[in-house]
């Protein structure tokens, strides 16, 4: 209960509090603008002294916005302009073709833009077509006199500071004049001053350019549709005067030479060159050698025999199995252990695909140093190898006399196998099978895969091995050329996804490394850092030589210097080059080369689009040509730092070809090419194709 006392006080204390607010509302009071009063105050923007909407100041003291019907704006900002505004009907600006309502207001047979009275209101503004004698922007201007037609080739942009038509025989000085243009050219930096030369072939001719005067780049092309677009098919891009430029053969057609002020050229046209179908070389520099040219396609020596038809198909006498191009389809199954190569495909008994597993094949003595077991499809196993301490106890068809490692696995289903081979040093990896008891690992030798480079990594595919067992071998090409590294399996089946072919074979609408069955794989895990020094997916690429790191912010422009670009490589044009192996510009030590420093060239080109890049080495005479595929590793780094690929000959005067993995849009591309070995002698051709 509470005391009289105590309700008194309280009473008391609330009367105080009372008082207290009553004191401070005399003393503090607050007056905002009264919107309608007539006077803008604190925050209004307008006060008309209403509070009536419609008259241009809302209830609210807000200014009103009001279309105004013959500006071309939207004032109200309802996303209504002028006469097709509701605000404007009925207004005196809004008489005739009102341009944009879908109506023929003028009732005059054309509506909205097609009414000459609305060509130049904003909602019938077109681009400029430079070619039907109308302002179709509306800026009185038209064709050729508008600004935005100064690009178009009927308003003089792809127009040459000279030209002439030529044939064989003859001969230019260039530049045969001192004008000049301003223009972007594909190989320079920037725009810059250059004289464009345009030359007519009628007839076909092989073109030789010398260089003289000042260093620079020259640019030669073909022009795709002369006075039609600007387009040009790129053919060369060099930088002069480092050597001569010849091209022996050139189809008919509009030809474009671009250089920079005060950049002497010799022009010579002379007879052309048609590829020989026979000789191992491409003539003719299209990027097709021999019976791959189409000008080859009806050469006898191209020409297919067709082994069942009953015709001399190739023209050489010899129908059907008489002829040895059909020895192989014509030979029959292979015996397993007659010693002989029935089947005439180049392999004898155990050594034949058609033979793992039989019962002539069963059985060995190979020692293993590591075994998988049975693999079965949709397995993935990996395993270590080493030959830093093994004994050379094998030597491979296509390695060396330095110690091998060999893993062992068998199938109990036809399987296709994906081998993925990382490695330090330098081996081959051969694949073979049993050749029966007392056999040794390397008596089965099914195929041998030369070594990928030094410290490279390798991925092979093998379709439809038999059930049997099998041997992997890592052979050390030489003694010194130990090193470590991993081996890694995947076995599919017809229906399973087979990581590295390019295709979606379990039909998932995912390709390879994206489909989910091949996220074990090491090469499918990922560069994820490209500056680290280290491998991180394990596929042998390291940092910025990785394709997942190439184009990336770490792996940036350095300091290479390159001798030739070649330009752009796309599909269906490929690049060539002649490089003489004993006067390069500067010297360069390859990894997969002998020689600490011997004459190099350093050849760039550019990829538009992610592509496989095909790189041949045609080696002239006894030429023993190498060349290595690297890429920028950011700032300050050299033409060698980031090393993706390396390759040689087989032997001195033998061609090389070499398929890269899909390589990503950009560039540069570094081309390395030097001797393998001293002394560096001779010519070799390089040639690139994008497939």
């Amino acid at each position: 209960m509470i005391s009289l006392s105590s309700l008194f006080h309280r009473l008391i204390t609330v009367g105080v509090f009372v008082l207290a607010l009553s004191a401070c509302d005399e003393k503090i009071r607050y007056e905002g603008p009264v919107c309608g009063d007539g006077r803008t105050e604190g925050t209004e923007v307008c006060d008309d002294g209403n509070t009536l909407d419609g008259d241009g100041c809302s209830r609210f003291c807000r200014l009103e916005r009001v279309e105004i019907c013959d500006n071309q704006t939207d004032d109200d900002e309802n996303g209504w302009i002028d006469c097709l505004d509701p605000a404007c009907a009925g207004d005196p600006s809004c008489t005739g073709e009102i341009c944009g309502n879908g109506l023929d207001d003028d009732e005059n047979g054309s509506i909205d833009c097609d009414d000459a009275a609305c060509l130049h209101h904003v909602t019938c503004q077109r681009p400029e077509d430079c070619e039907n004698g109308l302002d179709d922007d509306g800026n009185g201007y038209s064709d050729c006199d508008d600004a935005a037609c100064a690009g178009h080739p009927l308003c003089g942009a792809c127009d040459p500071t000279d030209g002439a038509s030529a044939a064989v025989g003859d001969a230019f000085n260039l530049p045969r004049n001192a004008d000049t243009v301003v223009r972007a050219v594909p190989c320079l930096a920037s725009a810059e001053p250059v004289w464009v030369f345009r030359l007519h072939l009628s007839e076909p001719a092989g073109l030789r350019l010398l260089p003289g005067g000042a260093d620079g780049f020259l640019f030669f092309a073909r022009e795709e549709d002369p006075d039609g677009t600007c387009g040009l098919d790129t053919l060369a891009c060099v930088l002069l005067p480092a050597g001569s430029l010849d091209l022996p053969l050139l189809p008919p057609g509009v030809y474009r030479f671009t250089a920079p002020a005060g950049q002497a050229v010799s022009l010579s046209l002379v007879e052309a060159i048609y590829e020989v179908c026979d000789n191992g070389f491409d003539d003719d520099l299209d990027g097709d050698v021999d019976c791959e040219d189409f000008d080859c396609v009806a050469a006898n020596a191209c020409m297919p025999e067709i082994c069942d038809n009953g015709l001399d198909d190739n023209g050489d006498g010899l129908t059907d199995c008489e002829d040895e191009s059909c020895a192989e389809s014509c030979a029959p199954d292979e015996i397993c252990d007659n010693g002989l190569d029935d089947d005439l495909d180049g392999r004898v008994d155990c050594r034949d695909f058609d033979c793992a597993g039989s019962a002539a094949c069963t059985g060995s003595s190979c020692i293993v140093h590591f075994d998988f077991g049975t693999l079965h499809r949709g397995a993935v196993a990996a395993a270590d190898w080493s030959t830093v301490s093994t004994p050379n106890a094998l030597i491979a068809s296509c390695g060396g006399a330095g110690p091998d490692f060999t893993a062992s696995f068998s199938l109990d289903t036809p399987s296709n196998v994906l081998l993925h081979f990382s490695q330090s040093g330098s081996h081959s990896v051969t694949l073979s099978t049993e050749a029966g008891p007392g056999s040794g690992c390397g008596a089965g030798e099914l195929t041998c895969k030369p070594s990928p480079g030094l410290h490279l990594p390798g991925t092979w595919s093998f379709s439809t091995l038999p059930p049997a067992r099998y041997f992997v071998t890592a052979d050390a090409v030489t003694t010194d050329a130990t090193g470590l590294g991993q081996m890694e399996l995947q076995v599919a089946g017809p229906l399973d996804e087979w990581c590295d072919n390019g295709v979606d074979d379990n039909a998932d609408g995912q390709t390879d490394c994206d489909d989910a069955a091949c996220a074990d794989l090491s090469f499918c895990q990922g560069e994820t850092r490209c500056r680290d020094g280290l491998d991180d997916n394990t596929d042998g690429w390291i940092d910025c030589a990785d394709v997942q790191c190439m184009g990336t912010t770490a792996c940036g422009p350095g300091t290479c210097v390159v001798d030739r670009p070649l330009g752009a490589l796309t599909p269906g044009h490929p690049l060539s080059a002649w490089v003489n192996l004993s006067d390069g510009p500067g010297t360069a030590s390859l990894p997969c080369g002998l020689a600490d420093s011997l004459p190099a060239w350093i050849l760039s080109f550019s990829l538009p689009s992610a592509a496989r890049v095909r790189l041949r080495l045609l080696p002239e005479d006894f030429s023993d040509p190498a060349l290595a595929l690297s890429v920028p590793a950011g700032i300050g780094s050299g033409c060698l730092d980031a090393v993706h690929l390396c390759t040689g000959v087989p032997a001195p005067g033998i061609g090389a070809t070499v398929e890269t993995t899909e390589l990503p849009a950009g560039g540069p591309y570094y081309l390395v090419v030097s001797a393998y070995a001293a002394p560096a002698t001779g010519r070799v051709q390089v040639i690139l194709n994008a497939l």
